[in-house]
């Protein structure tokens, strides 16, 4: 019986340490586990009933997500369409950053922000391993495109979709009030992306490699996927996600050995961390009445302290003008990487250096918060 029990000790013992090995290697998910800690003491063990301020219905979307960017990954067609990209770019590097960007910007009003991240950052990464592409500047320009260009619609991001609901506001005048953002940011960007890419040499392979060979049924099984997703999302069936999610995992079983499990716990602290935090914000009425540019400005800096998400919910029961919240927290997602999930989602997925993508973000977003203020006459 001692020995059995040695043995169990031993084998609790090795699964801390290698706790411990897993948490040290990713500074972001020790640091999240850390500020959960600090939450649970705050609410007096009120956060160890995490689903009380998760939204459980962005993390099972997100959770499908991970798992159909996987399979688009591991199916080979990012490849193929890398190849005919580069074909089209000439070599220039800077024509293949706009084409990448401007195809990021129209995708995310519809596909949500979050998702068009997941698609383009491992596409990103292929470049970068194949080709003499700066992953860094390439994934700040994918990131701003997929914040901004979601900004459009109601269903681009989840912010929106708050606001949308909380609000009660037409969907076609949200589009029309939020045309202008997403016009001026769309210039910006564009021009942006012409400066960044100044002087970068023109692509060449660093690796030799064979044709991109795809996987047509996981190809096809993940795109699947990824349209019933979308559905499901926009019809509210949020119970049938993960199930759909499945696909990819069926058709080719290796899949599931290739997800990166760190990615999934981070998530769910990302949305899990700020959920508590704006729960004991909105508890202790820290917040009075706010309206025009003061709205504008808060959402903007809550932005960078508990992301745009949480930001929004703090804020809309002070907010009694829908329009500057609104802009406040879709610019506000290109101001730190803290600012939104997809800055933090396209810094993982595409392996880029986390202060370079953060020196990319900051003059764009100096740019466009101006921009915005002026264009909206909130100054």
């Amino acid at each position: 019986a001692r020995g059995m029990g040695g043995s169990a000790g031993r084998r609790q013992e090795a699964l801390i340490y290698k706790l411990a090995g897993w948490m040290a290697r990713d500074p972001l998910l020790a640091a999240l586990l850390a500020a959960y800690l600090a939450l649970i003491a705050a609410t007096g063990g009120s956060a160890l009933t995490p689903w009380k301020y998760i939204n459980i219905d962005a993390l099972i979307v997100i959770m499908a997500l991970l798992v159909i960017s996987e399979g688009v990954r591991r199916s080979g067609i990012l490849s193929a369409v890398l190849e005919k990209l580069v074909e089209t770019s000439g070599g220039s590097p800077r024509r293949l950053l706009l084409l990448l960007t401007l195809l990021v910007y129209a995708a995310a009003p519809l596909v949500t922000n979050d998702a068009a991240v997941l698609v383009v950052a491992p596409l990103l990464a292929e470049a970068s391993r194949v080709y003499s592409l700066d992953i860094d500047a390439a994934a700040a320009l994918a990131s701003i495109a997929a914040n901004m260009g979601s900004a459009l619609t109601p269903i681009g991001n989840p912010q929106n979709a708050i606001i949308w609901v909380y609000y009660s506001i037409p969907f076609v005048r949200f589009v029309r009030e939020m045309l202008p953002l997403y016009t001026v940011s769309l210039a910006l960007l564009a021009a942006y992306t012409l400066v960044v890419t100044r002087g970068h040499p023109r692509l060449e392979k660093r690796i030799a490699v064979e044709p991109a060979r795809t996987n047509s049924r996981l190809a096809a099984a993940s795109l699947i996927s990824l349209t019933a997703v979308i559905i499901l999302a926009e019809l509210h069936l949020y119970a049938a996600i993960l199930p759909a999610a499945a696909l990819p995992l069926i058709v080719e079983p290796g899949l599931a050995a290739s997800l990166d499990y760190r990615l999934f716990v981070i998530v769910t602290l990302l949305l899990l961390d700020p959920g508590i935090a704006a729960a004991l914000i909105s508890e202790h009425h820290l917040i009075a009445s706010l309206k025009g540019l003061k709205a504008y400005l808060a959402a903007l800096l809550l932005s960078q302290v508990v992301s745009n998400v949480p930001a929004t919910i703090i804020l809309a029961p002070h907010v009694h003008e829908w329009l500057p919240l609104a802009l406040g927290v879709n610019v506000g997602g290109v101001f730190l990487l803290t600012g939104s999930l997809a800055n933090i989602l396209t810094l993982r997925v595409a392996k880029a250096k986390a202060g370079k993508l953060q020196a990319y973000l900051l003059p764009y977003f100096a740019i466009t918060a101006a921009s915005a203020a002026l264009v909206y006459r909130l100054v």
